[in-house]
């Protein structure tokens, strides 16, 4: 057994994260198991369709990891196709707002560097709530109903998440089936194999940006993380800090970063407050 602990916003989330521990795994385990149950028990959060960030200190080592598993916008999207299909600026919803989904390759890179049991254990619990069922809670009961109107847009959408009330369960076999495909097989036929084909031809139908070419190309990335020293903890001196906020991410690969000064100014204000430095 793996002493640590583990907060998720779902209980189910928070006990299967927990039970990897118990049975021998590490952090990185229990929190890619987590992240795949809140896939299957928090869709108006999250899914495997979505992106992943992650900062890892692995025991021992002098400094923390990080990783970008962001994915990038389809080789389509261009202005001017945009408003070929009828918009002056970027819609917040629909199809031309969907990217590479970036999760879960970044949950294989965490498992191949970090993790001790493998795809099969930390996906089980996740694919069995997916197949099996589970109760919704009042959370996603609420948020269900208040997307009903989008959702009702997309008949396969609406069909598996139409307005239900909290308590009542909830299966998702397809989700299933994915993630069995997965814990089988890796990432690999999420971006290049079946799973991949279904999600490009998905977009296509509906004149998206995203093509089995971007999903096939799709990878994350290791970075360094931007550190600030506070109170002992890390001291990383302030040229290298502002080095590594400023470096702009290559033309090619465009991608929006948070503003690491925000976090610079945090630390300021925490060391003007307790006097630490």
């Amino acid at each position: 057994m793996t002493k640590g602990v583990i907060a998720t916003p779902h209980r189910l989330a928070g006990e299967a994260g927990a039970q990897v521990l118990r049975d021998g795994g590490n952090a990185i385990d229990a929190a890619v198991a987590a992240d795949a149950v809140l896939c299957v028990v928090y869709p108006h959060m999250t899914s495997v369709a979505g992106d992943l960030m992650a900062i890892v200190w692995p025991a021992g080592a002098a400094a923390p990891v990080g990783l970008i598993g962001a994915g990038r916008s389809g080789q389509l999207a261009t202005i001017d196709a945009v408003r070929q299909r009828g918009h002056e600026v970027m819609p917040e919803r629909g199809v031309l707002t969907v990217t590479v989904p970036g999760t879960v390759e970044a949950w294989g890179r965490l498992i191949e560097r970090f993790g001790t049991l493998g795809w099969s254990a930390v996906l089980e619990p996740a694919a069995a709530l997916a197949h099996d069922g589970y109760a919704i809670t009042r959370h996603v009961s609420d948020a269900l109903k208040s997307a009903s109107g989008l959702l009702g847009r997309e008949p396969a959408a609406h069909a598996l998440y139409a307005p239900v009330e909290a308590g009542m369960k909830l299966r998702n076999p397809d989700l299933a089936s994915v993630l069995k495909d997965i814990s089988r097989h890796g990432f690999n036929g999420f971006y290049r194999g079946e799973i991949a084909a279904a999600i490009a031809a998905a977009i296509s139908r509906r004149d998206g940006f995203v093509t089995a070419q971007d999903l096939a190309g799709h990878r994350s990335e290791w970075v360094e993380t931007v550190t600030a020293g506070w109170n002992t903890l890390v001291d990383l001196d302030a040229e290298r800090a502002r080095a590594a906020i400023d470096r702009e991410p290559p033309a090619s690969r465009p991608r929006l970063y948070g503003d690491g000064r925000a976090a610079e100014r945090c630390v300021a204000e925490i060391e003007a407050l307790t006097g630490v430095e």
